[in-house]
């Protein structure tokens, strides 16, 4: 029984440390957001979306992790980050 309550200590760390994360990804996409809207930028850019997903998706399967898991993934933090930025005013 210990050895479980270890490990369950040890994803609640990890949970912690992926949505601090994903916490400073939003902040940075929110300056993006800002940058984009100085520069007159289109905030939605379907070259960066599929750069982004051929990049995740290679590195997950490097690690061992399922195409789909990582694209599913991966498509919600994209489509968060595009709509922080198309709030940005």
């Amino acid at each position: 029984m210990k050895q479980l309550e270890t490990a369950r200590e040890l994803l609640s760390y990890i949970d912690r440390q992926i949505v601090l994360w994903l916490m400073e990804r939003m902040q940075l996409s929110h300056g993006i957001g800002h940058i984009k809207r100085r520069e007159e930028i289109e905030v939605y850019n379907s070259t960066q979306e599929a750069e982004l997903m051929r990049r995740v998706t290679e590195l997950g399967t490097e690690v061992g992790l399922r195409k789909e898991f990582v694209i599913e993934i991966y498509r919600l933090i994209h489509e968060e980050s595009v709509r922080i930025q198309r709030r940005v005013r």
